[in-house]
């Protein structure tokens, strides 16, 4: 069965809160502008949706068996970064302004998560 799990980085607290199902509600809201209570039963505002940023689940873990994210940043064997994020109905992972299937390569069994792109940023930057 796959887990369907969010987790949400908080802009003004600099903190990521993990498993906020509400969070998951938001972030369709989001995506199809609709801020009634059917989609949006917690009460968010138009202005709240820009403190947070939602990250779903890829469904995989890393070697170390770490969940993994969009947003997050993984290092694989040969010390190349990526970054995770969903792309065109997929997640993907990006790095050097080149982005395939996160799932696209065997060699993501040897990847491991080493962040994510709102606390490490700089992680990226090199």
């Amino acid at each position: 069965m796959r887990d369907i799990k969010f987790r949400v980085w908080e802009k003004s607290r600099n903190a990521m809160i993990y498993n906020a199902i509400e969070f998951a509600l938001l972030a369709l809201a989001k995506a199809t502008h609709h801020t009634d209570n059917k989609l949006n039963p917690i009460g968010f505002s138009e202005q709240d949706y820009e403190h947070f940023e939602v990250m779903q689940f890829t469904n995989i873990q890393d070697k170390n068996e770490v969940d993994i994210y969009e947003g997050d940043i993984m290092r694989d064997k040969d010390s190349n970064l990526y970054e995770v994020s969903f792309h065109c109905g997929g997640f993907t992972k990006t790095s050097d302004g080149s982005t395939t299937p996160l799932l696209d390569s065997i060699g993501w069994l040897e990847c491991k998560v080493i962040g994510n792109i709102y606390k490490d940023p700089e992680l990226l930057k090199i």
